[in-house]
């Protein structure tokens, strides 16, 4: 009907404002700090902007609920102002009633959140990897004479001259680490080749000598060559495990028996239940009290928030290190804004 066409718009449109705003607000924090590494590793701005975005889709999971919480406040807020709330209870509508609408977005909120957090997030953090592994490529195209650069952590050269039409480094210098003694190589030319179909990444040397130091009790040794291959793989990062288990589609992880798997599963499947009890509470708060000081529920709104997010927070870590059963996990925690709720219901009816 047409009160309850009312209610979802006023909450709709300060929750779309809310996700824009916030998310504007995220992504002008990651594209200044990754402008600083875009200076130093030669991102291409295709490149620095699709991480932007990806980024931004992987905080929805946690924009989205917060957008969805303070709209359902500020709508009826800004009703208990207008004194429009008051109006409805003298025309005979019941707290219930007036909750219908939010029960209607809470299950649609579900349903989005869970589209977030069960496929859209995982897949952004797999493409994440794909796109900084295509930027941290070697590209002879940001390269400059002179400078050195580190390849690897175990390889470095520079090139005298460049072939930027030919994708050639010429007049070519390199340090090669190796347990078995490192190499000093020169070469004419060299050639930065496509990453290898295993995931490795190769440099081409031409016509030139190298020098293995301390290869054997004689001391250095030196020969020529037409052509040498080095390989290489990228050293894995310090947070590749935790990337790797919220990049993992959720099929994958119904069997883990890692704890910090089964806590990114119970995490994906409980958040959008989570929302919806959160979403749930914002609308009993928001009518609490019609035509009263509005200060109070702003505040117990967001000491709710507050706490039941870093219970939430608190009880996924414990899962994480172990702490907490597997099962009941943190299946639980949806039904911790619930019981808010309860309780506010039942501090309203006694208190009139």
């Amino acid at each position: 009907m047409t009160v309850d066409r009312y209610f979802m718009r006023e909450m709709l449109l300060p929750f779309l404002a809310g996700w824009f705003l916030l998310s504007a607000i995220f992504a002008a924090y990651i594209a200044a700090g990754l402008l600083q590494d875009a200076a130093a590793a030669g991102l291409a701005p295709a490149s620095l902007w699709a991480l932007v975005l990806l980024r931004c889709m992987i905080a929805a999971e946690v924009i989205v609920p917060t957008s969805m919480f303070f709209s359902v406040l500020f709508a009826f807020e800004r009703m208990n102002r207008d004194r429009e709330l008051v109006a409805l209870f003298a025309g005979g509508w019941s707290r219930a009633r007036m909750l219908m609408p939010v029960l209607g977005i809470g299950f649609v909120m579900v349903v989005v959140v869970a589209v977030l957090t069960l496929q859209a997030r995982p897949w952004a953090y797999r493409t994440v990897d794909l796109v900084q592994d295509r930027a941290a490529r070697p590209d002879v195209a940001a390269m400059q004479p002179g400078r050195f650069y580190g390849l690897s952590n175990e390889l470095v050269l520079t090139a005298g001259r460049i072939d930027y039409a030919g994708e050639f480094l010429e007049d070519v210098f390199a340090r090669q680490q190796r347990i078995l003694g490192d190499r000093l190589i020169r070469a004419e030319r060299a050639r930065l080749a496509p990453q290898q179909a295993d995931g490795s990444n190769l440099v081409e040397f031409f016509n030139g000598q190298v020098v293995t130091l301390g290869a054997n009790a004689a001391g250095d040794t030196r020969h020529g060559f037409e052509r040498l291959g080095v390989r290489w793989r990228d050293a894995p990062a310090e947070d590749d495990e935790i990337t790797d288990r919220r990049s993992r589609p959720s099929l994958d992880l119904r069997f883990s028996e890692m704890p910090k798997e089964i806590a990114e599963l119970q995490w994906r499947v409980t958040l959008p239940f989570l929302t919806f009890g959160m979403t749930l509470i914002a609308g009993v708060l928001g009518s609490t009290a019609p035509g009263r000081v509005t200060a109070l529920r702003m505040l117990a709104a967001i000491g709710t928030y507050v706490v039941v997010f870093n219970v939430a927070a608190a009880a996924r870590s414990a899962l994480e290190n172990g702490n907490l059963a597997v099962f009941p996990g943190i299946f639980w925690l949806p039904l911790l804004p619930l019981a808010l709720t309860v309780l506010v219901l039942l501090w309203s009816r006694r208190n009139g």
